[in-house]
C-alpha cells in the first residue's frame, strides 16, 4: 500500500473504536459507518466527501481504519482488493505519538 496523504492531529487513541467519532466529526463530511459483523472483511466506512482541506486530495471511497500496529486480516486484504477493482479504497492507519497522532491515508 502506498501512503498518499498524512494528517497530523492532537488527539491520542487507545482503541480503534475511539477513532470513529473523531473521523466523522473532523475528517469526513459525509460518511456512513458500516456495521457488518456478518460480512467478514468489509471496510469500516463509506466516505462520500471530506472536510476541507482533505477534500482536495481524497476521493469518495471505502475506508478501513487501523490503529498503531493493527494489520489487515486475510479476509480484509482479499475483500479490499476485490473492491479496488471498481472503487477507491483507503486504509486510514492511525499511529499514536507522544503529542498526538498521525493519520496515514494509504491507497489499496
Amino acid at each position: 500500500m502506498k501512503v498518499i496523504y498524512e494528517i497530523p492531529i492532537k488527539k491520542q487513541f487507545s482503541k480503534e473504536k475511539e477513532t470513529y467519532p473523531y473521523l466523522q466529526k473532523y475528517i469526513f463530511n459525509e460518511a456512513v459507518k458500516l456495521y457488518t459483523p456478518v460480512l467478514c472483511g468489509f471496510p469500516d466506512f463509506i466516505a462520500v466527501s471530506y472536510k476541507e482541506p482533505h477534500d482536495k486530495i481524497l476521493k469518495p471511497a471505502f475506508v478501513e481504519v487501523k490503529l498503531n500496529k493493527g494489520k489487515l486480516s486475510i479476509h480484509q486484504e482479499k475483500f479490499l482488493a476485490w473492491l479496488k477493482k471498481g472503487f477507491e479504497v483507503y486504509v486510514f492507519h492511525i499511529y499514536t505519538q507522544e503529542n498526538g497522532s498521525i493519520i496515514q491515508v494509504k491507497e489499496v
